[in-house]
């Protein structure tokens, strides 16, 4: 790679958070070696707490889920197992990619992307893996999730980072997944307080003001800790509520990308969506440290041609 890259073993923690986007590109026969990218998120993300950092850093993870192809993503131009691997495929990969340097090229789709790449705003992980893979995808996601290739771990890398790092208040905005409907497996620790937004203007109490006032009144008077714990998390609702319904009025993009300033991105991408969501939880000062938001569909199979092209449109679209 050119001399703009820095090598994970020589990356200063710094430089690390201060990254942007990170790729992680794993190319199956292809691997530069194995990389604990999740433990090293997490160490990073650590120490900038420890060292007393100043530190307004937040995380954005994006994750492509189903399976994304790392040759087709990052594409080794000169490395002929590629031909090997994708007999099919290879010519048009290497012939319509953006190149980086003579030896690798992004997804001919990518082209906001390498625009951040050129500006230095984009670092690129290779080899990202674990020792002795089964090629199973129920197997890599749950490593994956976990960070934990002797799959005993049940909790998620960034659960874990968060409980560990920055919830020690348990403030309900500090990790939040956006777009989603339920926790992602890597954000799953019991220790940790998550906040799944599938949309910040359906944020609330099923049923509505009634409904919420039919069950408080359900459980009110209820003894003890169980009391104690059921006020405090119709408390904790309400506060979010009324912080997301503050922060979506407030909000304003920093660029407009259409006629509606509120309306940045096309309503058929759901991801660029879920990063408005994650922008909006951001600028508006909710506090929140770590934000999580989903691409599906890479499961591709016989539509990889197409497909595969579309989706990296669609992250394109949504980041660059």
């Amino acid at each position: 790679m050119n001399s703009k890259e820095i090598g994970i073993n020589q990356l200063k923690r710094r430089d690390f958070l201060r990254a942007g986007l990170v790729f992680g590109a794993g190319a199956a026969g292809l691997a530069a070696g194995y990389a604990a990218v999740p433990d090293a998120f997490a160490r990073a993300v650590y120490a900038a707490k420890q060292n007393g950092m100043a530190n307004d850093n937040v995380l954005v993870m994006i994750q492509l889920a189903g399976g994304n192809d790392g040759l087709r993503t990052l594409v080794p131009l000169s490395d002929p197992t590629l031909h090997d691997l994708r007999p099919k495929l290879a010519g048009p990969m290497v012939s319509q990619a953006l190149p980086l340097n003579k030896d690798y090229g992004l997804n001919h789709n990518l082209s906001g992307i390498k625009g951040l790449w050129d500006k230095g705003k984009v670092a690129i992980v290779q080899g990202v893996g674990y020792p002795n893979p089964t090629f199973s995808h129920f197997e890599s996601i749950r490593i994956w999730e976990t960070g934990d290739p002797t799959r005993r771990s049940v909790e998620g890398w960034l659960g874990r980072t968060l409980a560990k790092a920055y919830d020690s208040n348990g403030h309900p905005l500090t990790g939040c997944a956006c777009g989603a409907t339920d926790v992602p497996g890597a954000l799953r620790d019991l220790q940790a307080t998550m906040t799944v937004i599938q949309n910040q203007k359906t944020f609330g109490f099923t049923g509505g003001s009634e409904v919420e006032a039919a069950v408080g009144a359900l459980y009110k008077g209820t003894p003890g800790i169980y009391g104690a714990l059921f006020d405090t998390a119709i408390a904790t609702a309400n506060d979010t509520i009324a912080t997301l319904r503050t922060s979506s009025a407030s909000y304003q993009p920093m660029a407009d990308y259409s006629d509606n300033v509120k309306l940045v991105y096309s309503s058929k991408n759901q991801l660029a969506a879920a990063l408005q969501l994650a922008a909006e939880l951001i600028v508006t000062g909710t506090g929140v440290k770590l934000l999580h938001v989903t691409l599906g569909g890479f499961d591709t199979h016989y539509t990889e041609l197409n497909r595969h092209d579309d989706l990296m449109g669609y992250l394109d679209s949504a980041v660059g």
